[in-house]
């Protein structure tokens, strides 16, 4: 909804800027062409009372007198006009001027004693009105390419960029750039929603460096930081590209496996298959220029499927089981089991 109603502000933002850019072809154009009309009205009217004139003089005879028709309307007449006069039955009597492409008509009726006896009609041209209002237009339309550019490149894509660190700064671990604590949780809960539709268990692994500190105390945490990076990354290896690899803070990563096996042995067999295969990794030297180490880690387990499990209480499942592993000399694995919990309890 919120990503729509975004879109939908960028593109008005744009469709005003184009808007702004032909508002002076428009104004233009409707100007000229409002022009346009009432000049063909007034001239059709002005005309139209020459020509009575004529009528006046030959009652009789007027029909004939197309020259001097000619020469009362042609002393008013405006350039770009076109005048065509026409006796009752429509029959043409007088063209003047060149006809138009494009035509804006007044008409006026010639009168004779309060009789009607024939019509004028003024036709004006606006052809070229329009070829200068799309030429005008056509500009403006480049002008407002070049702000909708300028609005991309100073607004809109700044803006975006700040919204991305933004959200990276609210999900991501800026050292790594793995999930942390926060996308976690909203991972579990819907990690949890499927398992509950799917009936597919599913694993956290939690993930501790084994002597972290020392290696941090001693090299400094310039070197710290590079292990974790590392770190980060063998982690991420180990893992399937639907799984998810997370930083909680320090030496603390949790990884969580989705859609194992629907049988619980099953699912225990291969997550205990992606934790010792990150055991490997971790177990693995780490070389930064000069600098040769050995940091392993113990991981915890804890299962989880469709039940509606506390996430707090999962995470601290595997927690548990992670300390029973650094009890058992480190650099291993351990399952969550109850009687872990129940132990726990009782040492607090």
């Amino acid at each position: 909804m919120f990503r729509g109603s975004e879109i939908l502000v960028r593109n008005l933002a744009r469709a005003a800027l184009i808007g702004l850019a032909l508002m002076p072809a428009l104004v233009y154009s409707f100007v000229k062409y409002t022009a346009a009309q009432q000049m063909a009205s007034d001239d059709a009217r002005v005309q139209a009372q020459r020509a009575g004139h004529v009528i006046a003089e030959n009652p009789d005879a007027w029909k004939y007198a197309t020259e001097r028709f000619t020469d009362q309307i042609a002393e008013i007449r405006h350039d770009g006009t076109h005048t065509t006069l026409t006796d009752a039955a429509g029959n043409v009597l007088v063209h003047l001027g060149e006809k138009c492409t494009v035509c804006i008509t007044g008409s006026a009726p010639l009168m004779d004693f309060g009789r009607v006896v024939g019509t004028l009609r003024v036709d004006i041209d606006v052809a070229p009105v329009l070829s200068r209002g799309a030429l005008t237009g056509s500009f403006g339309l480049l002008i407002g390419l070049l702000l909708m550019n300028l609005l991309n490149r100073h607004v809109l894509i700044p803006l975006e960029r700040i919204k991305i660190a933004n959200l990276e700064l609210a999900f991501y671990d800026s050292l790594t750039g793995l999930p942390n604590r926060r996308l976690l949780m909203d991972r579990i809960s819907h990690a949890l929603s499927s398992s509950s539709r799917s009936g597919k268990v599913g694993a956290l692994l939690f993930v501790d460096l084994d002597y972290f500190k020392t290696i941090n105390d001693v090299h400094g945490h310039d070197i710290g930081d590079l292990l974790l990076q590392q770190v980060a990354q063998r982690l991420e290896f180990c893992v399937r590209e639907g799984d998810t690899v997370s930083r909680l803070g320090g030496d603390e990563f949790v990884v969580m496996l989705e859609d194992l096996s629907v049988d619980a042995n099953a699912a225990a067999a291969q997550a205990k298959t992606v934790g010792e295969k990150m055991l490997a990794a971790l177990d693995q030297p780490y070389q930064f220029d000069k600098h040769r180490f050995h940091c392993s880690a113990s991981i915890g387990v804890t299962l989880f499927d469709g039940r509606k499990f506390p996430i707090d209480e999962l995470l601290k499942q595997s927690d548990i089981a992670m300390y029973q592993s650094k009890k058992a000399g480190r650099n291993t694995l351990s399952f969550f089991d109850t009687k872990m919990h129940m132990s726990t309890a009782d040492r607090a």
